[in-house]
């Protein structure tokens, strides 16, 4: 059998010093090399043969379950993108993406962080199709950022243990005052309205022909991510919040920088967090912090 994750992740940072490693890691991504391996000379000086395999023989052992393995976790990262696209499809996007960006951090809960901007990269030019036939192109790409957004989520630095405590939200004078932070585990995206149907497991009942566009939120609270729609002025508030991390942000400060960038009238905002400010902080899509140091999740 494999290596769990994790003893993968301490073979990737073992092999990442000396030349020689560096070699062979580059050796273990080449399974089909134009090169033989038998023809490299430095090949067989790090490599010794046994009673029943030669140094080319072994390295194309090691070189396959390397991928089989950098390939599982792929699998366990984009479970959704790989149902949406169907086993086929989705192992030749992986492997193609592995050539493209080979491993290189110690941890492999890092190997698919680029997987939605090579789709991205590889996708066709789109420009002479419908609105209806790009979004079949961009979905897949769409999956895999939000897919990418929950595995974030679910390693980040999470608000899990803090005190909660709230502001009074019907002062509005203190309320301005108080300052927010966005936490790790938050992150906001645009995409087609079909997305949430796959998350929600009812791609059964996706319209092919809704060409809305809606507003996620992906976040972790009390270990469990969830991704959940969000109206657009939400959407905007978390990006320009998100903008000033890891710094925190005066709430009077944020709303002018809002009202300033997407015309937002001031008054109207600072009525609607009254009911939606307390979702938000109970969603850990915001980290408040009151005048005295204490914090709220």
């Amino acid at each position: 059998s494999f290596p769990t994750r994790r003893s993968s992740d301490l073979m990737l940072a073992h092999i990442t010093g000396t030349p020689e490693a560096k070699f062979m890691q580059a050796e273990l991504m080449h399974v089909e090399s134009d090169k033989k391996t038998s023809e490299n000379i430095q090949t067989h000086q790090l490599l010794r043969p046994n009673s029943y395999l030669n140094p080319t023989q072994a390295l194309a052992i090691y070189q396959r379950a390397f991928t089989a393995r950098l390939l599982d976790c792929l699998r366990a990262d984009f479970p959704i993108l790989r149902q949406h696209l169907g086993d086929p499809l989705f192992h030749h996007f992986a492997t193609e993406y592995l050539k493209a960006f080979p491993p290189n951090s110690y941890s492999l809960f890092d190997l698919g962080e680029h997987f939605a901007d090579y789709l991205q990269q590889t996708c066709p030019d789109l420009s002479s199709l419908g609105e209806a036939d790009q979004m079949i192109y961009l979905l897949p790409i769409e999956i895999a950022r939000a897919e990418r957004m929950r595995v974030s989520a679910l390693r980040a630095k999470g608000t899990e243990g803090l005190t909660l405590l709230e502001p009074d939200y019907h002062h509005l004078p203190q309320l301005k005052r108080i300052s927010l932070t966005s936490p790790e585990v938050c992150s906001v995206m645009t995409a087609q309205a079909s997305l949430l149907h796959w998350f929600n497991q009812n791609s059964s009942e996706q319209n092919s022909e809704d060409c809305r566009r809606i507003y996620l939120a992906i976040s972790r609270c009390n270990y469990r991510v969830t991704t959940d729609p969000i109206e657009q002025w939400q959407y905007d508030f978390l990006r320009v919040l998100k903008e000033a991390h890891p710094s925190s942000i005066f709430l009077e400060d944020l709303i002018a920088r809002l009202a300033n960038r997407f015309r937002y009238d001031v008054e109207i905002i600072y009525a609607r967090l009254a009911l939606w400010l307390p979702v938000a902080i109970s969603r850990a899509y915001i980290l408040v912090e009151l005048n005295n140091g204490e914090h709220t999740d």
